[in-house]
């Protein structure tokens, strides 16, 4: 009981008051006292646990060897907990999936993903079947590497082995892999992963239209980034702040400010406070477009909300306070707008 509950020094005194009085502690005495060093992170004393067993001619079973392994994990261990599970190997024990997943979770926890991919392989050999649990965290590890095509792939061979991922596993992994194409600034792929996801019923949700937005973008492919906005818009998901400022970049860099002023409209209508990108874009555009007394309003409002001198340069310039807390409808009071353009 006192493993289970995780009372690490109760358990350990019992272990001692059992050798003082010479009562030999047995495979579950020493079994409760290492799941309380699990649950305590104590690594190394689960490990001396081990040896002492066998000193005291115990032999360690599978399980209190997958409770060490599992100690090992909680503590970011990752080569302790592969040296246990080779030594649960020249030991003749069974492997259980236990052992494994707790092997597996330590190395994705210290970044070791072709080791977690290896560890997973080696439980088929050994007439293991992985779960979702396993998948999942291996699946995790190569996201966090940014191998995000061999996770993905990982999510095929899922469902291949009658695997079903919940949709909102789905979606994580999908969208993980968005990510990582608008980082790199490849919105051709992007798509492409959106078109998947649609095929597959997975439904993108607005972290993933926020990186395909983003990477379209960043690539230049403007009016693309304005469609995907229309698309989400269509399907009810709500725009984030940076969606608005990655199209609010986006008509802007088209030359469209009736767009782009109605985007900073929408925005704040949302009770959202616009970024000191999105409002450069926003008074360049209106610059560029002619409508020199919009942009010249809008400057002139972010430099009061600001409180102190603002480069007027029309591209860069620092907005403070006014970008994080101040919301600033400079066209509201022009005959002509109406308010909303």
């Amino acid at each position: 009981a006192c493993g289970r509950a995780g009372e690490y020094e109760r358990a350990l005194e019992l272990l001692a008051e059992m050798n003082e009085r010479g009562i030999k502690p047995n495979v579950i005495s020493y079994g409760a006292a290492i799941s309380a060093c699990c649950a305590k992170g104590r690594w190394e004393r689960a490990i001396e646990l081990l040896r002492e067993m066998s000193d005291a001619g115990v032999p360690p079973n599978t399980i209190t060897f997958s409770a060490a392994i599992s100690a090992c994990e909680k503590a970011g261990r990752w080569e302790k907990a592969l040296q246990l599970l080779d030594e649960m190997d020249e030991r003749g024990l069974k492997y259980d999936v236990i052992a494994f997943n707790s092997a597996i979770s330590a190395c994705v926890k210290g970044k070791q993903w072709m080791q977690a991919l290896q560890l997973l392989d080696a439980m088929k050999t050994r007439d293991l079947a992985p779960g979702v649990i396993s998948y999942s965290m291996v699946i995790e590890g190569c996201q966090r590497a940014g191998e995000w095509e061999r996770a993905l792939g990982l999510l095929g061979v899922m469902e291949r082995a009658g695997l079903d991922p919940s949709p909102a596993t789905k979606q994580h992994h999908y969208t993980h892999a968005l990510r990582a194409c608008a980082k790199v600034r490849d919105p051709e792929r992007a798509l492409r992963l959106l078109q998947v996801m649609a095929a597959a019923g997975i439904e993108a949700n607005t972290d993933c239209y926020s990186a395909v937005i983003s990477a379209l973008q960043r690539a230049g492919d403007c009016r693309e980034a304005l469609a995907q906005l229309d698309a989400m818009l269509a399907r009810g998901l709500v725009p984030t702040t940076d969606i608005y400022t990655a199209t609010i970049l986006a008509a802007s860099d088209l030359g469209d400010w009736e767009r782009a002023l109605r985007l900073l409209d929408e925005l704040q209508g949302r009770g959202l406070s616009p970024s000191a990108r999105a409002l450069s874009a926003v008074v360049r555009a209106c610059r560029e477009g002619g409508q020199h007394e919009r942009a010249r309003k809008l400057l002139d409002a972010v430099k009061i909300k600001a409180g102190k001198p603002v480069p007027d340069d029309g591209m860069r310039y620092s907005t403070g306070a006014a970008a994080r807390h101040t919301t600033i409808r400079i066209w509201a009071d022009l005959p002509e707008s109406g308010g909303v353009l």
